[in-house]
Order: structure tokens, then C-alpha cells, then sequence
């Protein structure tokens, strides 16, 4: 997730003209302190060019999202409209978890094989802080 993070970001973001490509020299030091090999680190700088479809991707939810708000401030709501939105972001998202866990896996096995295990970690570590936390439930 941290490397779909970070690739993400790169996409959304716009790169001053002399920025090099590839995760940020802070992500890269962290590597490095959790023990990863510079060979590891060299594929790490390798694969983590944004990926090309990200902007589509996310101008994508962005109009869902843009749909649904306008729904949701109709009166009356469509509520049948309004579902069949949250069903596409949802598909969306999907799409791009599923691409995010396609980039983590091409970067898994490219790692040597002593550096798997850190890797696997820190991407556990970054799931675990982007779970949200569960919605309390209210009685009526």
C-alpha cells in the first residue's frame, strides 16, 4: 500500500521540472533502516513510476462523487440513481485496490529474496494504518 501510496501521490501531484522519478528519498532512507539491501532499494526505485492510468482513475471517482453529491442535495433523491452511484464508486474502487495489489505484487517478486520480508511488512504496516476505524452502531 505504501508504494501504491506513494505512486498515487506522484500521479496527483504535479512534478516540479527537476524532480527525479521514483519514491521519495525519505521512503527510501526508512527502507534502508528496516534493512533492506541496496539492490532492493534499486528495484524499488525501478518500479515506482506513477502509474500512467492513475489521473483517468481518479477523475473517474471524482465524478461519481460529484454525481452523488448532486443527488444527494436533490429533493427529491433518486434513491435508486444514488445507489447504482455508490455500486460504480464502489466497482471503482475495486479496480484500483486490485491495481495497487497487482504493483505490490510485480514489486515482491522482482525483490531479492532478503528483502521480501521487510517489504511485506511495511506494506502490512501501511494497510493497517489506512483501515478505517469500524463505525460505531447506534440503537434505536
Amino acid at each position: 500500500m505504501l508504494l501504491a501510496l506513494m505512486i498515487a501521490l506522484q500521479a496527483a501531484t504535479p512534478a516540479a521540472p527537476a524532480a527525479a522519478p521514483g519514491p521519495p528519498p525519505r521512503y527510501l532512507q526508512q527502507m534502508r533502516q528496516f534493512g533492506m539491501t541496496e539492490a532492493g532499494i534499486a528495484v524499488l526505485q525501478r518500479l515506482s513510476a506513477p502509474d500512467p492510468d492513475a489521473p483517468a482513475y481518479a477523475a473517474r471517482r471524482q465524478a461519481l462523487r460529484d454525481r452523488l453529491r448532486t443527488i444527494a442535495t436533490a429533493n427529491p433523491i433518486d434513491v435508486e440513481g444514488f445507489a447504482g452511484l455508490l455500486k460504480a464508486e464502489a466497482q471503482a474502487e475495486g479496480e484500483a485496490r486490485v491495481r495497487v495489489a497487482e504493483k505490490i505484487a510485480e514489486t515482491m517478486r522482482a525483490l531479492p529474496p532478503e528483502d521480501r520480508q521487510i517489504f511485506a511488512r511495511v506494506v502490512l504496516a501501511q494497510s493497517a494504518r489506512a483501515a478505517p476505524a469500524p463505525a460505531a452502531t447506534q440503537k434505536p
